[in-house]
């Protein structure tokens, strides 16, 4: 049974793949980043390139998984599942600091 890693275990940059309501079905795939703000957020690949991009909120993401590849592929790559994947509740990852709160939908909705 893998264990779920805790926030503090996650490292930056990692590659992820998300599912969000603001981008078309299906997993896309991203990466974990710091905004400039210091809290926690994905760029997403929107068109599988380095640009166009996306930057989602923790309160955007509806489901999120970190890649277990190791070398994982760019983080751009389409997300296949030979890489395996360990989910995470993006909820976990919201920050509490009054300035990332105020970048969470309180309407977590489909």
């Amino acid at each position: 049974m893998l264990r779920c890693p805790s926030p503090s275990e996650i490292p930056l940059d990692v590659r992820v793949r998300v599912i969000a309501r603001e981008l078309a079905g299906g997993w896309h795939p991203g990466r974990l980043i710091q905004s400039a703000e210091r809290c926690l957020v994905v760029t997403v690949a929107i068109a599988r390139q380095p640009e166009p991009i996306e930057l989602l909120n923790m309160g955007q993401i509806r489901r999120l998984q970190l890649s277990q590849a190791n070398p994982p592929p760019d983080w751009w790559a389409e997300p296949e599942e030979p890489e395996g994947w360990t989910e995470i509740d993006p909820a976990r990852l919201r920050e509490e600091s009054p300035r990332c709160r105020a970048h969470h939908p309180t309407d977590l909705g489909p």
